[in-house]
């Protein structure tokens, strides 16, 4: 089996890129499906980069198309650049151009590879739209949760840019695929769809490194990678994710300001890069409590898991999902964590259903402080609600499946849309 691979560069990919070595931060569900299939079948990836928008980040800064070898693959991974690196103004008509520019170079790659099957992720359905109705070849969307516009696309009323976009995903694609990460509502994608398009809503898996610095001491660990800031009575919360303002992060930052303004002993422990890094290590600095924040910046998996396991307690403040490669890793871990209840977009409960009512610590919602600071002062003078939590959460990891059951499932899904199609 052939496949294409047309994806947005991932923030998570890309110092993978800069460095040329493999070593990704981000995006488990992608990156582990291209090692997957790269073991027995021909990959070749096109990595997309785009401008970024109000809610997104990137560090890539090339101005030239090139390709990326890595030992771990068969192929080279070829990186077409955005136009903003090229200098061109405008933001709207760079926009366009650039849409236009990727849909010309995945076309040409098309006709150079031969690919059995084209898999699109939902960055570049512009060109996905196009490609499934221009080509026999079956296309393969790719979603990684709903957002919001998606309702909008549902609603009868809409822009011409947005007739364009529900016209993009009505195209007849073989297969639909989208994560299970609690955002957002199935139905509401599923009436711009094609009724002819199968679709598929796939929970990520986990798998918990078999590594012994995952049972050594907390408090030794804590103040050998921190250095700061922790002691033996310190409730230490972590927080995960993009550095932006949808993620939480900087509900996150003012919860643990106020709670050490409470006298509670305290230490946020942040992993992730994004545009708001220098507005919370702002807040930081003028509240004067820099040895009770620790900023990592963006790390790779196995490191991540450390922190997991080292930290007392994990807090996603996510507005569109609760159910993120971060947030089922500590499931899967038996970490006691702080979720809010009611997310911004009416959502199908995806993640109530998955861990319960009491399964975990609820809060009203992403930007319930009150409720956050409530739940910490109540763990921190009695730890003791960190077992039971922890016990409570881990009866639900077993319903989590591993990453390599999971990219099974999708590996063969795949395989047969190429089987059908000869």
């Amino acid at each position: 089996m052939k496949i294409l691979f047309a994806l947005r560069l991932y923030t998570g990919l890309e110092d993978s890129m800069i460095n040329g070595s493999w070593e990704p931060k981000g995006v488990p569900t992608i990156y582990k499906l291209l090692e997957g299939l790269d073991k027995n079948h021909d990959i070749k990836v096109l990595l997309l980069h785009k401008e970024p928008g109000k809610m997104q980040y990137s560090k890539y800064r090339e101005t030239r198309d090139k390709d990326v070898k890595f030992k771990e693959f068969k192929n080279t991974f070829t990186i077409i650049t955005s136009l903003k690196n090229k200098g061109v103004g405008i933001y709207i008509f760079q926009k366009v151009l650039e849409e236009l520019t990727h849909l010309i170079k995945i076309i040409l790659y098309i006709h150079k590879e031969k690919p059995d099957l084209v898999y699109i992720d939902n960055a570049n359905v512009w060109s996905a739209g196009f490609i499934a109705r221009a080509f026999k070849i079956p296309v393969v969307l790719r979603l990684l949760g709903l957002y919001p516009y998606i309702r909008k696309l549902a609603s009868q009323k809409l822009r011409i840019r947005e007739k364009i976009l529900k016209w993009c995903f009505r195209a007849p694609y073989s297969l639909v695929i989208n994560t299970k990460d609690g955002s957002g509502k199935s139905s509401d994608l599923k009436k711009i769809l094609n009724n002819k398009t199968n679709y598929k809503l796939l929970l990520n898996g986990v798998d918990i490194p078999l590594s012994s610095e995952l049972h050594q001491n907390k408090y030794d660990i804590n103040r050998k990678i921190l250095s700061k800031g922790i002691d033996r009575n310190s409730l230490t919360c972590l927080f995960i994710g993009k550095l932006e303002t949808y993620k939480g992060c900087v509900t996150f930052v003012e919860s643990i300001i106020q709670a050490c303004n409470k006298d509670l002993n305290v230490h946020g422990i942040i992993i992730g890069e994004g545009s708001q890094k220098k507005k919370l290590h702002n807040l930081i600095n003028k509240s004067n409590l820099a040895d009770h924040f620790t900023i990592l910046g963006g790390l790779s998996h196995k490191e991540i898991f450390r922190y997991h396991k080292l930290c007392d307690l994990y807090i996603s403040l996510n507005h569109f999902g609760n159910l993120s490669n971060s947030n089922l890793e500590a499931i899967k871990i038996g970490q006691a964590m702080i979720l809010p209840k009611n997310l911004l977009p009416e959502t199908d409960r995806e993640d109530v259903k998955l861990l319960g009512e009491d399964g975990i610590l609820w809060v009203e919602n992403p930007y319930d402080v009150k409720g956050l600071i409530n739940h910490i002062e109540a763990i921190y003078n009695d730890r003791t609600m960190l077992d039971k939590y922890s016990k409570n959460i881990k009866n639900r990891a077993k319903l989590i499946p591993t990453w390599n059951e999971r990219i099974n499932k999708e590996a063969l899904l795949l395989q047969n849309i190429v089987s059908g199609n000869r």
